[in-house]
């Protein structure tokens, strides 16, 4: 139960990290939107939670969508320049592996 309430306090952070950076409110994130950099925040919250080690489905399962949906937007965190340049500014990793 205790690290389940680190994970969920960890995730919200995370979330409200990139909502700031990426002009946009947690609950778009969590949401459909379908607004570009909406999209593309919600895409790098998944890619980040599946490079910290989350699957697939567990992260499909949060943000109440199917795993392909997530299978494509980690894809797409390394082939967006705006996503990227955040990542990078957060975390010093490029999706494109030349860190």
């Amino acid at each position: 139960m205790r690290f389940q309430i680190f994970e969920v306090i960890q995730r919200k952070t995370l979330i409200e990290t990139i909502a700031t950076e990426m002009s946009c409110t947690p609950e778009q994130i969590m949401g459909q939107s379908r607004i570009q950099n909406i999209a593309d925040a919600r895409a790098l919250v998944q890619y980040m939670l599946r490079q910290s080690g989350w699957a697939l489905q567990r992260i499909a399962d949060v943000f109440q969508v199917n795993h392909a949906s997530v299978m494509h937007n980690v894809a797409k965190v390394g082939q967006a320049q705006q996503i990227a340049a955040v990542l990078a500014k957060l975390t010093g990793i490029r999706p494109d592996g030349n860190n």
